[in-house]
């Protein structure tokens, strides 16, 4: 038995040096450090900062999604006790006390897994108010589902064996739910699986499902949720209708490009005719379409680019994020950019997707932040402002706190509408 915490070094705003003296407070026998390839080095000076602030120092045990990727660990072999690599809830328990590298395998019934202890947490859950769109706080995130079978050339995925999807019971996923809203407060929840809907028929069924059994519970009165979404033929209305009737408010859809030949590029094994249908049925059926728009694609000119513009115009998205094509380790696509000497920055602290850190055969580095820049503003600030404006003051009259917001919003509304001009603000 063993007496565990869970420190979210991220929400607490911390740096290496302060989650070390976190750790030095707390002398624990073992430290668990996850990391993207975004937080690498992050979790590097992390584990530094451990070593040297704390005598005797913790084990460490690292692993996530970037460590899985890694092909060679020489740089953190001698820092490090253990590496996890892959699902790691079964094999943790089993290697606290071992050094070396170590694989979980792909967990195929998810209704065994516990519930997140968020009780844990530090800080507490009721301190979250999640990211955009945001609805109502605190809200937390769920996987009600693991694996993605697709080949997208820039997602890392591909690495793990566990692509095949693999699904938790509507029941299961309905008693944690519960378990969110009684013990925890929550009020909203990010589903955040690789893509809720649009993977297959299968998943479809079971989404369904899903959205009966939140609807049976009456949990749809209690909490929203928003989720993210492939369009493809097996988004259709009628599961789309059942998203909205358990309370679902927003699906971010990866559209990606307007261009069907940047699309094939990529391997995102979508066209736009699909694309355009789903909106307009996640439309009707009264969600809010979210559009994520990469600049920088494989084989992408400024003309494609030109394209991307003009299908957004025609798809009319509620909101629009637009990246910058990012080579995340264990993708297709980072193999490709080494090969080839795209990435003109190797420090994955800038690895945050609004910043370019590589070229293409057919882009400049500094023409894909341009791209991305031009996006922003001309297109996907006054989506944003418009949306989420609109929505803030209306809510400031819901309650007495938010009514004290209104001058401001008001004034910020104002503010708006001399820079963008009322029909474009208002149309």
């Amino acid at each position: 038995m063993h007496e565990v915490s869970v420190i979210d070094g991220q929400a607490l705003k911390d740096t290496p040096r302060t989650l070390a003296d976190r750790v030095k407070r707390q002398r624990p026998d073992i430290v668990g450090l996850t990391a993207t390839t975004l937080s690498y080095p992050a979790l590097k000076q992390t584990i530094h900062a451990i070593k040297t602030r704390c005598h005797p120092p913790p084990r460490i045990i690292v692993g996530g999604s970037h460590i899985s990727a890694m092909e060679d660990y020489d740089e953190i072999a001698d820092s490090v006790d253990c590496i996890i690599k892959g699902e790691g809830e079964y094999i943790l328990p089993k290697v606290l006390e071992s050094n070396g590298i170590y694989e979980g395998s792909p967990i195929e019934e998810l209704d065994k897994l516990p519930f997140p202890a968020r009780d844990l947490l530090t800080p507490p859950l009721s301190t979250y108010r999640g990211n955009e769109p945001r609805f109502e706080s605190p809200e937390t995130t769920a996987l009600w589902s693991r694996g993605c079978p697709h080949n997208c050339v820039f997602c890392s995925n591909i690495i793990f064996k566990g692509r095949r999807p693999r699904f938790r019971s509507p029941q299961n996923i309905c008693d944690e739910l519960e378990e969110l809203v009684t013990a925890y407060g929550v009020r909203s929840i990010f589903v955040y699986d690789d893509e809720l809907i649009g993977a297959s028929r299968e998943q479809s069924d079971w989404l369904i499902r899903v959205c009966k059994e939140i609807v049976n519970r009456q949990l749809h009165r209690r909490l929203s949720f928003k989720c993210q979404g492939r369009c493809s033929q097996f988004a259709d209305y009628d599961t789309l209708y059942a998203m909205k009737h358990a309370n679902f408010k927003a699906v971010m859809w990866g559209v990606e490009s307007g261009s069907q030949k940047v699309l094939n590029n990529i391997h995102k094994g979508t066209n736009l005719e699909t694309v355009t249908r789903v909106f307009r049925d996640a439309k009707r059926a009264g969600l809010i379409n979210w559009s994520f728009i990469m600049v920088g694609n494989l084989g992408e000119t400024k003309e494609d680019i030109e394209e991307t513009r003009k299908f957004l115009q025609c798809l009319k998205p509620d909101l629009v994020q637009v990246t910058c094509v990012t080579p995340i380790v264990g993708s297709p696509l980072y193999g490709l950019a080494e090969r080839k000497g795209w990435i003109e920055d190797n420090n994955f602290s800038h690895y945050f997707t609004t910043l370019a850190v590589a070229r293409t055969d057919t882009l400049s580095r500094s023409e894909i932040q341009q791209e991305q820049l031009k996006f922003s503003d001309q297109y996907v600030r006054l989506l944003h402002y418009r949306a989420i404006l609109w929505r803030k003051i209306g809510s400031s009259f819901t309650s007495l706190s938010n009514f004290k917001l209104l001058p401001f919003r008001t004034k910020k509304f104002l503010g708006l509408l001399k820079r963008y001009g009322f029909r474009r603000l208002l149309r």
